[in-house]
């Protein structure tokens, strides 16, 4: 039996579900504010939280912003406001709410029902959420559904769960109102083309957008150690040799990884014995390994996401906003 296709099946289902109102499949809009979701067609990796830092620093002029999370991989249970005081937020929050929080200063809470997480916000004073990952969080409403599509993504990809990475059909796109097809710098044409020949039978061509990322990394050493608990750990590897530096070990642990002592010092004693001047990380790890690496000259990589064409962000803006 091919369970890749019969899980989208079951997707499929679970949505259609959701749209007839279905006893035990009912949708919730919260009142007084904006809900914008910014999700995916697959699991992880497809520069979900650059997009979501790139739109929430530019809204963040036109309305009070805020940002909806599960908080994957958090030890904590139940709803909460991140904030930084608590001891190891990160391991408390989640990795991703406590970056938000640092880059952006906005407010963010954590739930695993995104219904209560807009609700709380609403009641900080948000008037525009952010719902991250909550393309398939079918119990809350939104205003606007901002669906990723990672370019660099293999064909094998592009099947239903366990067997590829899909959560739902390509149908599923129906419900999207914008579709960005992200790290198209890495992946190049062909592959763009071909995403956008596939979103284009379930979402009108304007609405198609090409993205790309952008590397800020001060370039004062040549020989580094990377460290990553991310999606796509490659990736971030084949942009740091992009940039011309010799990678002396890439650290590579799972997404949202959260680092043991055992490996800190694995790190720390490579780090030392090979006398590189400079350990490069993620956004998203910077804050759980600066504790105990800082003192190797630890630096977070910024991976920005830039629309290709100026454009494509005033046709958001008038989307979200009417004007």
């Amino acid at each position: 039996m091919d369970w890749g296709y019969a899980y989208l099946l079951v997707m499929k289902w679970r949505a259609d579900a959701y749209r007839s109102g279905w006893t035990g499949f009912q949708t919730t809009r919260v009142s007084n504010c904006k809900v914008i979701s910014i999700g995916n067609l697959t699991t992880g990796g497809t520069g979900k939280t650059p997009v979501t830092l790139s739109l929430a620093r530019r809204w963040a002029d036109r309305a009070s912003v805020g940002i909806a999370s599960r908080g994957y991989g958090r030890r904590s249970r139940g709803m909460h406001d991140v904030v930084l005081t608590v001891d190891q937020p990160e391991r408390h929050f989640g990795d991703e709410p406590c970056m938000y929080v640092r880059e952006l200063g906005l407010p963010v809470t954590v739930a695993n029902s995104r219904v209560e997480a807009v609700e709380r916000l609403v009641a900080r004073g948000v008037s525009l959420v952010l719902a991250d990952d909550a393309f398939q969080h079918l119990a809350l409403a939104r205003d606007v559904d901002l669906v990723l599509l990672d370019a660099t993504a293999s064909d094998s990809h592009w099947r239903g769960l366990p067997s590829g990475r899909m959560r739902e059909p390509w149908s599923a796109l129906s419900r999207a109102n914008f579709v960005l097809i992200t790290k198209v710098d890495q992946a190049g044409e062909e592959r763009a083309e071909l995403l956008k020949r596939r979103a284009a039978d379930w979402v009108p061509a304007e609405r198609i957008q090409i993205w790309e990322q952008e590397l800020v990394l001060s370039k004062s050493a040549d020989e580094v150690v990377l460290v990553s608990g991310i999606a796509r750990p490659e990736l971030f590897e084949k942009m740091m040799r992009a940039q011309g530096l010799t990678i002396r070990r890439h650290f590579q642990f799972k997404d949202h990884h959260s680092y043991s002592s055992t490996q800190i010092e694995e790190i720390r004693k490579f780090s030392l014995a090979s006398r590189v001047q400079r350990v490069v990380t993620t956004t998203k790890d910077y804050y759980k390994l600066l504790p105990a690496l800082g003192d190797l000259g630890l630096v977070a990589a910024q991976i920005q996401a830039v629309p290709r064409l100026s454009t494509s962000l005033q046709d958001l803006d008038r989307y979200v906003f009417g004007a």
